[in-house]
């Protein structure tokens, strides 16, 4: 009977994380929104997943939220507080991959090739959902 009430526990802990870290990535979402303004976004991830930068040497990986305008993809993480913006005439490929910078999932994830401020090809990827009309959207507006 211990047993049953320490995995009860364990998962009511688990869930209420759950729940804060939602509640958390929600107000951020809510926060980038204002901050871009909500008529300008084409699409959003909430609770994207971060896989790094090519060429930063430390690496972090994290959730934060993930947003395509017109003109560029801007991604907040949400710890430590990061921005990372690309300009859509900057990208120079979008591809699905199963791993970036020897980090994986079981999912595929969106990695964008882009020329960084130094004009050197750099590279970043996500984990987010609808990552067909993630990938279907940027490369309509690289193309035009």
């Amino acid at each position: 009977m211990d047993t049953i009430k320490s995995i009860s526990l364990i998962l009511a802990i688990l869930g209420l994380i759950y729940l804060s870290v939602n509640i958390i990535l929600r107000k951020k979402a809510i926060g980038v929104m204002n901050k871009i303004g909500k008529e300008n976004i084409l699409l959003i991830s909430e609770n994207a997943n971060f896989f790094g930068q090519e060429s930063v040497s430390m690496q972090i990986r994290g959730n934060g939220t993930l947003v395509l305008l017109k003109d560029k993809l801007y991604f907040e993480l949400l710890l430590p507080k990061k921005v990372i913006e690309i300009p859509i005439e900057r990208i120079e490929g979008i591809d699905e991959t199963r791993s970036h910078l020897g980090k994986s999932v079981g999912s595929k994830l969106v990695k964008i090739t882009y020329r960084n401020d130094k004009n050197s090809l750099d590279s970043c990827a996500w984990l987010v959902r609808n990552r067909k009309d993630w990938m279907d959207k940027i490369k309509e507006l690289i193309d035009n």
